[in-house]
């Protein structure tokens, strides 16, 4: 990721501190078999949104990041989408982290929106 030069001109300024945040905690991270290194955006529950660098060679700026919703209890992929660029990747980081809270929310016994409406009415 290149950073010099680079204006930062989106709208949720909280979630691209988190995004670069994680960037950082990836240096950190211990390194998977294949070479990959991950970190947690945000856990609600079962759910995660996580992301993960593939790099073939540390030295060489040619880093490819990964976003994920991830579910821990059947430890299956719900969504994904590719990167070369955090920078690009902001709503959708957005996305998977509403839908996170949404599953969890919605698994956890919290009352739907549906079903509340219904309760008020009767």
């Amino acid at each position: 990721m290149q950073l010099m030069g680079t204006t930062l001109r989106k709208k949720n300024a909280l979630l691209v501190g988190r995004l670069y945040q994680a960037y950082v905690a990836l240096m950190l991270a211990p390194e998977g078999k294949n070479g990959s290194r991950t970190v947690s955006l945000v856990r609600y529950g079962q759910f995660e949104v996580r992301l993960t660098e593939f790099s073939n060679d540390r030295t060489v700026d040619a880093s490819s990041f990964w976003i994920e919703l991830y579910r821990h209890d059947t430890r299956s992929s719900l969504e994904g989408c590719h990167f070369e660029d955090l920078l690009d990747a902001e709503s959708v980081v957005e996305q998977f982290m509403l839908r996170a809270r949404e599953l969890h929310e919605s698994h956890a016994g919290y009352p739907s929106i549906s079903s509340r409406a219904i309760s008020a009415s009767t």
